[in-house]
């Protein structure tokens, strides 16, 4: 019996097609969704691992090798340009420039975060580990001769007056108090300092301000950030207590937090530096598996 010519033809078609899948000339459907899942995870992943690792590199090495990791940092970002290079040259769409675009962006947030964290939590512990640890501080001595203190035990008789503590406000509360001895009588050397934990006159509840058996000082760091330095409001602070209480303030004094434990102050500032960290990478990782996700969906789809 003699088959039709179009039966013989579509036959003869499906062969054709079949030999061209096993001799490998035309990509599978198998190949291709395998390339697209490739594609797409590359999307998500590289820009959250860049982004990861610098901020990584400013929590644990900006305050020792700083030359270091802004040399790594742009590394990523001529990575970054290498992509936006080639995409050019990629005929099957504009994935390279997508990712380009996202390690960008992973670039540009990895620094503010990361040094946003080593600014606020990170460079503050690592301080308290390099500084020096004074005992038996009298209030009544210089501050100038403690300039590279990171804890100051106080003597038995130390205290924080709380009488002539003052809150500067400027959005946030900045909280001082003059700490003192049965000796002194006017000028202020050292000060508890603290946020938002006074009113504006005479109130001070700070830290461990108002437990007797607190005599350190954890001296409070200024990290020298425009953004999260406390410095100059504190300093201004100091200045309307003079004027209020008729203290006399020394040129360039000290600010501590008053506590019981000084370790345990200084063992939040990791806790929270590191706490820091693992949560900005945990929203970037969802933020980058929509964003490749997106970018990935629009290069399929250009239209």
């Amino acid at each position: 019996m003699a088959f039709p010519e179009s039966d013989t033809f579509l036959t003869g078609g499906n062969v054709s097609q079949t030999n061209v899948r096993q001799t490998g000339k035309r990509p599978t459907k198998t190949a291709k969704q395998g390339g697209s899942t490739g594609g797409l995870l590359l999307m998500v992943m590289l820009p959250w691992m860049m982004f990861t690792i610098i901020m990584v590199l400013f929590a644990f090495c900006y305050h020792h090798f700083s030359v270091i990791v802004w040399a790594l940092v742009l590394v990523c970002a001529m990575m970054a340009l290498v992509f936006f290079v080639i995409s050019p040259r990629n005929k099957k769409g504009p994935m390279y420039m997508y990712l380009g675009f996202l390690c960008s962006l992973a670039i540009i947030f990895g620094i503010i975060f990361g040094m946003y964290d080593h600014y606020e939590y990170m460079m503050t512990y690592w301080s308290y580990n390099e500084y020096r640890v004074y005992t038996d501080v009298l209030p009544s001595e210089p501050a100038a001769a403690h300039g590279d203190a990171g804890t100051m035990v106080f003597t038995e008789d130390s205290r924080v007056d709380t009488t002539k503590a003052l809150g500067y406000k400027a959005g946030t509360v900045y909280c001082v108090a003059p700490i003192l001895d049965d000796s002194q009588a006017s000028r202020v050397e050292y000060w508890a300092a603290g946020t938002d934990c006074c009113s504006q006159r005479a109130d001070f509840n700070c830290d461990d301000s108002w437990d007797p058996k607190a005599k350190s000082g954890v001296v409070i760091i200024d990290n020298g950030s425009p953004v999260t330095s406390k410095f100059d409001m504190y300093t201004k602070a100091v200045h309307q207590a003079e004027a209020a209480y008729g203290v006399v303030a020394a040129p360039k004094p000290i600010f501590v937090r008053w506590v019981t434990d000084p370790v345990k102050v200084e063992d939040e500032f990791w806790t929270w530096g590191i706490g820091f960290l693992v949560i900005c990478s945990a929203i970037y990782l969802f933020v980058s598996i929509v964003l490749g996700g997106l970018l990935h969906m629009a290069q399929k789809n250009p239209q």
